[in-house]
């Protein structure tokens, strides 16, 4: 086994050499005038955007895709939600506050599995919230495309 000593003898008889080839110490002269950009592309990829068909918007959604994109316990919020509208106005419909504990009972789900579905709902721009009060004693009143929402209350005949 060796000493100590003979170990400290050969850590200092290597040394560190400097190399020449690391990347930050190369030297590169970098150009004082960057290369001039060709526009001439980026506009024709531009117009090329505008030839397609618009983007859809509320205005223009197709419905039944849209409903039968939806299952589950989302289809059932949204009839429950179309069902308890308290009020219009040109483009939304307002539903009445409600607490989950009704969404609970009427679902008969959990209510992680509601709010997990509310949050995707969302997500999707078909509701979002108008009122609500978080917490203990809550409640939520959301906000549903007043067009959609006929749409639904004409098709109800598919709610589960």
């Amino acid at each position: 086994m060796p000493n100590i000593d003979e170990l400290k003898l050969k850590s200092r008889s290597k040394k560190f050499e400097k190399v020449s080839y690391r990347p930050w110490e190369i030297d590169v002269e970098t150009p004082k005038n960057p290369p001039a950009i060709d526009h001439k592309e980026e506009h024709n990829s531009s117009n090329d955007l505008l030839n397609h068909k618009e983007l859809p918007s509320e205005n223009n959604i197709d419905y039944t895709k849209t409903l039968r994109a939806l299952f589950g316990l989302q289809k059932s919020i949204l009839f429950y939600l179309c069902n308890k509208i308290s009020h219009e106005d040109s483009q939304y419909a307002y539903t009445f506050a409600f607490s989950i504990h009704d969404l609970v009972e009427y679902t008969r789900s959990t209510k992680n599995s509601i709010a997990s579905s509310l949050l995707r709902l969302k997500q999707k721009n078909l509701i979002s919230a108008h009122e609500n009060k978080p917490g203990r004693g809550g409640f939520a009143s959301y906000r549903i495309n007043k067009d959609f929402c006929k749409f639904l209350r004409q098709n109800s005949i598919n709610n589960p």
